[in-house]
C-alpha cells in the first residue's frame, strides 16, 4: 500500500478517535458543553434563562451550555443515581437545606463552594438570611437564587362583593374565610396531592400557635415536636379542612390544579409563595393582588422566608472553572435584571433601589417587601433533615385525611426528629 495513502488512514483514524474522546469529555469543536440540569419550566422562568445563557454565551462564546428542565421532585428521583453514575449534570439548580443539598454534600457530590465565596466575592452579593440556607456543616455548597417568602394571593373582586378587607390578625383570617365559604367561594386554594403544598400552611399555622422561639428550639435546641403550641398548630389544620376552608379532597388533588381554582376566581385566597407571582399574575382571570400572612395579635413576625432552589456543581464535573464562571454570571447585574423582569424572580442577593425595574404592580409589591423585617423561621420541609421530611409529608396526608389526631401526628414527628439526631 503506498505510504501516503497509509498516512491518511491514520490521520483519519486519528482524528475520529479525538473526536470521539472530545464528545464523551463535553467538548465538541473546540467548545466545552456545560450541563445543567433545572426547573425552570414555566414560560416566564424558561423565557429568563434563555436570555441569560445567551448573554452568557455570547460573553463566553466557547461555552455551550446543555440544559435538561424538570420539576424538582422529579429530579430528586433521579438526581444522585446520575451523579453517583458519572452521568449526571456539570450544574444543578436544585433544593438547598440539609434534606436536600445537605444529602448530595454528604454523599461527597457537591463542589465545596466555600472558598469561591471569598474568591468571586459572593460573601458581600449573596443575603446573609438566605445564604445560611446553603451552608450545611459549616461549608457553602451552593448559590441560593430566589428570595422567596410566603404570602396570601387574594381576589380583590371577590373581597369587594363580599365586603371584606385585608385581615390583621390570625383571627380576623378566619372569620373572613368563614364569610368567604358562606358565599359559595373555596377561603384557600390548599391542596396536597404532592404531599408538599400543605405542609407551607402548616409551618405557617406553627408560626400563629408556637411562634419563631419555639420553633428554633425545636429546630436547634432541646423543644418538642409535642409542645402545646405544635399541637394546636395540627389540630388547626385539620379542622381548617374539615370545616371547607381548603379545597375539597385535598389530598387528591394537585398543586397546579389548586392555583388554576385560584387563578380562576373558585378560590378567593392562595397561601404561597411568591415563587408563583408571575403566574398568578399572568394566569388570574381578575387583577390579582396579595397581603402578609396575619398572625395572631401582639406578634411582631412579619412572614415565613425561604430560599428556593439554588445552584450546585457537581464534584466530579471535568468543566470546574466553566461552572463556576457560569455561576457567577447568574448572579450579575445583568443577569438579576432578566432574572426580576422577565421571570418575576427575586434573586437572593442585595437589589438595591426596586424601582428601577420594569415589573407588574404586584411583582413591585413584592419586591418593595423584600427588606421588611422580622421574617419567620422558614418553610420546615427545606431546613429538615429528609427522613423528616418524609415523615411530615405522609403525616400531614394522614391528618387532613382524618385517620390520625393531631397529638399522633406530632408524635410521630417527634419520633422522626429523634431518630434523625442519633
Amino acid at each position: 500500500m503506498d505510504k501516503k495513502y497509509q498516512r491518511k488512514i491514520v490521520v483519519s483514524i486519528f482524528s475520529i478517535v479525538v473526536t470521539v474522546l472530545l464528545l464523551n469529555a463535553g467538548m465538541v469543536l473546540g467548545k466545552t458543553t456545560l450541563v445543567m440540569w433545572d426547573q425552570f419550566t414555566e414560560e416566564s422562568s424558561e423565557a429568563a434563562i434563555s436570555q441569560i445563557i445567551s448573554g452568557f454565551q455570547k460573553k463566553y462564546p466557547d461555552v455551550e451550555i446543555k440544559r435538561t428542565a424538570m420539576d424538582m421532585f422529579d429530579m430528586r428521583l433521579v438526581l444522585r443515581t446520575a451523579l453517583a453514575s458519572g452521568t449526571g449534570p456539570d450544574v444543578i439548580y436544585y433544593g438547598p437545606g440539609p434534606g436536600w443539598m445537605g444529602v448530595l454534600a454528604e454523599a461527597g457530590m457537591l463542589r465545596d463552594l466555600s472558598q469561591d465565596y471569598e474568591k468571586y466575592g459572593w460573601v458581600d452579593k449573596v443575603a446573609p438570611g438566605y445564604r445560611s440556607y446553603v451552608i450545611y456543616k459549616g461549608r457553602e455548597w451552593a448559590i441560593p437564587h430566589e428570595a422567596e417568602f410566603m404570602v396570601v394571593y387574594c381576589n380583590p373582586t371577590i373581597f369587594d362583593k363580599l365586603g371584606i378587607d385585608v385581615p390583621e390578625s390570625f383571627e380576623d383570617l378566619v372569620d373572613i374565610s368563614e364569610k368567604i365559604k358562606g358565599n359559595g367561594y373555596i377561603p384557600f386554594a390548599q391542596t396536597n396531592k404532592g404531599k408538599w403544598s400543605a405542609t407551607h400552611f402548616e409551618t405557617y399555622l406553627l408560626q400563629v400557635f408556637a411562634g419563631n422561639a419555639e420553633i428554633e428550639n425545636v429546630l436547634f435546641g432541646e423543644g418538642s415536636w409535642t409542645g402545646d403550641g405544635f399541637v394546636q398548630a395540627a389540630k388547626t389544620l385539620q379542622e381548617f379542612n374539615q370545616k371547607g376552608y381548603f379545597v375539597p379532597y385535598i389530598n387528591a388533588v394537585s398543586y397546579d390544579d389548586g392555583n388554576i381554582l385560584f387563578y380562576t376566581g373558585k378560590a378567593a385566597m392562595h397561601l404561597t409563595g411568591t415563587w408563583l407571582a408571575s403566574v398568578v399574575d399572568d394566569s388570574s382571570q381578575f387583577k390579582p393582588d396579595l397581603f402578609r400572612p396575619p398572625f395572631k395579635k401582639g406578634s411582631d413576625t412579619w412572614t415565613l422566608t425561604l430560599s428556593g432552589s439554588a445552584f450546585m456543581i457537581n464534584s466530579q464535573s471535568k468543566f470546574q472553572q466553566e461552572a463556576l464562571t457560569l455561576l457567577d454570571y447568574f448572579i450579575s447585574p445583568e443577569a438579576v435584571n432578566i432574572w426580576v423582569e422577565v421571570a418575576g424572580w427575586l434573586p437572593a442577593i442585595g437589589l438595591g433601589d426596586v424601582t428601577r425595574f420594569k415589573v407588574s404592580p404586584l411583582i413591585q409589591k413584592i419586591l418593595a417587601l423584600t427588606n421588611k423585617p422580622p421574617f419567620g423561621v422558614g418553610i420546615l420541609d427545606v431546613v429538615m433533615p429528609a427522613p423528616v421530611v418524609t415523615v411530615q409529608y405522609n403525616k400531614t396526608q394522614e391528618l387532613l385525611g382524618g385517620s390520625i389526631t393531631a397529638e399522633e401526628f406530632t408524635e410521630a414527628m417527634q419520633e422522626a426528629w429523634e431518630e434523625a439526631q442519633e
